[in-house]
């Protein structure tokens, strides 16, 4: 039976993400297979794990229990290491230092659904990237130069990210979208405004156009130009009624 409309308009906005999640478990209800999705940021996960409650076992794995982006696979007896690869690449950093943004954009270029890929970072001269377990050999064939390095990529065991952050704090009169990104890059909320109409930037690994949707403790925005923050605290001044906003950036 295809899912209601009065289901998919509870998950307004994850409609295709139901879907498949509903297809993967009529699967694994029929076969006793393991079902696998792809990654997922932490918004789409907490919407699948409140779809699919008690109605089948799931594990989300990222390879590291602070990972930012994880992949679902619904069933049990799960061994992380059959669905989840990590990749270590090294690089002549006499050539160039490279970021975060030349690997991601390195790996865009590849072709591949963006949301066959996890976390990915560059740290001291080596880069890390994890990827479906399917893709593994394909990603180390394929992705063999980055800007103007050539980089080696080979399987490792799973690594942990070192999250590092600058801290800021910032002083909203509502918690709006737009006045939040408005108060963390320091322009005017018209410009803030325009850059979320116009697509630049992601709150919890999704782009969003709507400047009215609530920002919460633990969001994370990716700001085109600006970078990544992460709102670590919210409190309210009760003489003024405004928000005093912990944010960290990512370094």
């Amino acid at each position: 039976m295809p899912i209601s409309g009065a289901v998919l308009q509870h998950y307004r906005g994850y409609e295709e993400l139901i879907k498949r999640l509903d297809d993967a478990l009529r699967q694994y209800e029929r076969s006793g297979l393991l079902q696998p999705l792809d990654f997922m940021g932490p918004d789409s996960l907490q919407t699948a794990e409140s779809f699919i409650g008690s109605r089948a076992p799931f594990s989300a794995l990222g390879g590291y229990d602070q990972a930012l982006k994880k992949r679902l696979v619904i069933g049990q007896n799960i061994c992380a290491e059959d669905f989840v690869c990590c990749l270590k690449g090294r690089y002549n950093q006499k050539f160039e230092n490279l970021t975060h943004r030349d690997l991601l954009g390195s790996v865009h270029a590849l072709g591949f659904d963006i949301d066959k890929f996890g976390d990915m970072w560059v740290r001291n001269g080596e880069m890390y990237l994890y990827v479906v377990s399917e893709l593994s050999y394909a990603v180390r064939q394929s992705l063999t130069r980055i800007s103007r390095c050539n980089v080696d990529f080979e399987e490792v065991a799973f690594a942990a990210q070192q999250f590092e952050f600058d801290s800021l704090r910032v002083v909203c009169s509502a918690l709006r979208l737009d006045c939040v990104v408005s108060a963390v890059i320091r322009k005017s909320r018209e410009k803030a405004k325009q850059m979320i109409t116009h697509g630049l930037v992601n709150v919890n690994y999704k782009t969003i156009e709507d400047c009215t949707l609530v920002c919460n403790n633990n969001d994370i925005l990716s700001i085109r130009m600006f970078g990544r923050f992460q709102i670590d605290n919210i409190d309210t001044n009760q003489r003024s009624g405004k928000y005093n906003i912990l944010i960290r950036k990512f370094k």
